[in-house]
């Protein structure tokens, strides 16, 4: 009986660090939406945004007030491929600006610690890609989706990746 409780056990907490990385980012999803819903998005919500940043087809949210995710306002930037959303890169600069126009400073890094310990309890134990050289960048993958995390030079950057098309844009293949 020990045996078995301890199998379903461990059972349980293979299917917890198992967990799919998120795919849908305000109604809208990697690997499905187009341009077209993304600028929908933005228009609706009322942020005003900038395309082809560049040479590359993305659409770069340029509202102060940013874009509320995991308890954080982030500038958020749109990739695609073919016209299909394949990444959603969040940043938070170290610094803000008030309506009076005086700038302050922002604690990304306990931003950066806290976003790591919910990813670490949402899709258990994240990958540090540098082989432990760096503290500063963490990534967790499944079949189909990346999130990867970078604190750097004071600035975080959270980036959600569809595998395949990622692939396929490095690659430059039509699908």
């Amino acid at each position: 009986m020990k045996k078995v409780c301890s199998l379903i056990l461990l059972l349980l907490i293979n299917l917890s660090v198992q967990a799919q990385v998120q795919r849908n980012f305000w109604g809208l999803e990697l690997g499905r939406s187009t341009k077209a819903d993304v600028k929908a998005f933005l228009s609706y919500n009322g942020l005003e945004y900038t395309q082809n940043l560049g040479g590359f087809d993305v659409i770069s949210v340029e509202s102060e007030e940013g874009v509320s995710f995991g308890g954080y306002s982030w500038t958020p930037s749109f990739q695609f491929y073919n016209n299909i959303l394949f990444r959603v890169t969040l940043l938070q600069i170290n610094k803000g600006i008030t309506s009076s126009g005086e700038y302050y400073d922002i604690d990304t890094k306990f931003m950066f610690n806290n976003l790591k310990s919910k990813l670490s309890n949402r899709y258990g134990n994240l990958e540090n890609p540098l082989n432990g050289q760096s503290q500063n960048q963490y990534v967790r993958r499944d079949l189909y989706t990346v999130v990867d995390m970078l604190f750097d030079d004071g600035n975080l950057v959270l980036s959600y990746y569809d595998r395949k098309l990622a692939r396929a844009s490095r690659n430059g293949n039509d699908m």
